[in-house]
């Protein structure tokens, strides 16, 4: 399943969560390690409402995006990101163009 946008991306976190934990009892010291990382995405999730605010919550949690249990959460998340500003630049390009002036009346060509 592809990611799109940040719900899925919260969506597929908290599967991901409730997939360790329902396992917890038979986990390693790896699995542990995965549950509690996905603990605190899915919990931290709740805080943000954009890809972008989440990136900026990872980044103050103090290192956790370079954690290797992180790395695929939070690649996704700045793809996520990516295409959300990008939207977001296109909205304001679009909303810049039509309030724009539309000139004088002249179109510089001779009749």
């Amino acid at each position: 399943m592809k990611i799109k946008t940040f719900k899925e991306w919260v969506a597929a976190v908290e599967r991901e969560y409730v997939k360790f934990s329902t396992m917890h009892d038979y986990l390693n010291v790896g699995g542990v390690a995965r549950l509690n990382t996905f603990r605190v995405l899915s919990d931290a999730s709740c805080f943000a409402s954009t890809a972008s605010e989440m990136l900026e919550l990872i980044e103050a949690y103090g290192g956790l995006s370079e954690a290797p249990n992180a790395a695929a959460p939070v690649r996704a998340l700045k793809v996520i990101a990516a295409q959300e500003n990008a939207e977001k630049e296109e909205k304001q390009a679009f909303r810049t163009a039509k309030t724009m002036p539309k000139g004088n009346g002249h179109s510089g060509r001779k009749e």
